[in-house]
């Protein structure tokens, strides 16, 4: 079910380059870019008394559960040098709206727009308090996101990866792309994984080493 949801992708054109907040477009609708708007007129202040606070009142004004949570250990992100089997990057999520959450990082977004479909986003962590978190777009995501992997069009997707003790992929060693087909033993590389699955294996919770050439 997780992987199903994650994997939605949208096929649609977008609008680069343009104004809100300096470079979101001016009519964005998704909910990310409501938030944005909210928070700079003053009508939202986000809890920065601490990291875990400021994640948990996220949450909240963007109607995602932090029951969604999974973990990635992979260096597979917008934000790689802050991901390791030790810290790995949490993702929240739901129809509308994707968050990820590194440790002493950003926060990356995608919201849902109902016309142009996904918009990716960053949000700061505030230092002190009452101080408004700058949300902005990052064109280094539409490497993964807007690929070959999306059929060319901005989207989601999920990778399955063999993964070194440092959270590093060992490409040499081939990934998976997951869809609602594939098959149990090509998911989850690279993330960590609980509950039981019977006799049948997957690629979760396990560290890997390149095959000695």
């Amino acid at each position: 079910m997780i992987l199903s949801t994650a994997q939605l992708a949208f096929a649609a054109h977008f609008v680069a380059h343009l104004a809100w907040l300096g470079l979101a477009p001016a009519n964005a609708a998704d909910p990310v870019a409501h938030l944005g708007k909210r928070l700079q007129r003053g009508e939202v202040v986000l809890d920065a008394s601490s990291p875990r606070a400021f994640l948990g009142q996220l949450l909240r004004e963007l109607d995602v559960s932090p029951a969604s949570q999974v973990l990635v250990f992979s260096k597979t992100s917008l934000q790689n040098s802050l991901i390791s089997p030790a810290t790995p990057r949490a993702i929240y999520f739901s129809e509308e709206v994707y968050v990820g959450w590194c440790q002493d990082g950003l926060v990356e977004l995608i919201g849902i727009d109902p016309e142009n479909g996904p918009q990716f986003y960053t949000l700061s962590v505030p230092s002190r308090p009452r101080e408004i978190p700058e949300l902005a777009t990052s064109e280094t995501c539409f490497n993964c996101h807007e690929s070959s992997r999306t059929e060319d069009v901005r989207g989601m997707l999920v990778r399955s990866v063999y993964t070194d003790d440092a959270g590093q992929p060992i490409l040499s060693e081939g990934s998976f792309l997951s869809g609602q087909q594939s098959p149990l033993r090509e998911r989850w590389g690279g993330w960590y994984v609980t509950g039981t699955h019977g006799s049948d294996r997957h690629m979760g919770n396990v560290i890997a080493r390149a095959a000695a050439t």
